[in-house]
């Protein structure tokens, strides 16, 4: 094929994705949890890297998960969360996950050793009620991925993807251009499907 039908045939399938994302049954396809936009291209929050001893908020690249001990889905997808990030890779070395605690609670490390077989996270912290709504968290689960210092994606609420779909959003917003592609071909999937059965 010569280059120049290449990037004919390469445009033309783009603007099929582009359209095909266009139908709300896709859009609407269920795989993401809600973004916390107020976060996103914000520094990481003061509480998460002076509580967790993680230095200077420009010292690389770390996932941060906040949740409480009392809520169920929190536990519910801690391992998740867990094993996803220990998929994730920055140069070669693993990323940082830190566990942020919503609460009082003093010791953190119980709680995650329930999650047999998983090492525990790398660094843990706490964080009040009071600094978490000047952060803009308002509740809880949120998963908190940033570079260098600068929020590039939060989530909040139960995560509704499958493992692999954790490690490729959160890929996706370190800049994997592969991951993205194979998360959206995912959710267009996902939301096909999902339209074709309402209308049977």
């Amino acid at each position: 094929m010569r280059a120049g039908d290449v990037v004919v045939v390469a445009v033309g399938a783009a603007c099929i994705v582009v359209l095909a994302w266009r139908i709300p049954d896709v859009r609407r396809s269920g795989t993401h949890a809600s973004e916390v936009s107020e976060l996103l291209g914000r520094p990481v929050p003061e509480a998460f890297v002076a509580a967790s001893g993680a230095g200077r908020p420009g010292a690389g690249t770390a996932i941060y998960y906040v949740y409480a001990e009392t809520c169920p889905w929190c536990g519910m997808d801690r391992a998740q969360v867990r094993r996803a990030s220990l998929a994730i890779r920055r140069n070669g070395e693993p990323v940082a996950f830190v566990a942020v605690s919503l609460g009082k609670s003093r010791d953190l490390e119980p709680y995650w050793r329930e999650l047999a077989g998983l090492p525990l996270p790398d660094r843990f912290t706490t964080i009040g009620t009071e600094a978490a709504e000047s952060a803009g968290i308002e509740g809880v689960p949120v998963l908190v991925v940033a570079e260098q210092g600068v929020v590039k994606a939060a989530w909040i609420g139960h995560l509704q993807w499958k493992e692999a779909d954790t490690r490729r959003a959160m890929d996706c917003r370190l800049g994997r251009a592969r991951a993205c592609t194979a998360l959206f071909l995912t959710d267009l999937g996902r939301g096909a499907r999902r339209a074709v059965v309402r209308r049977a």
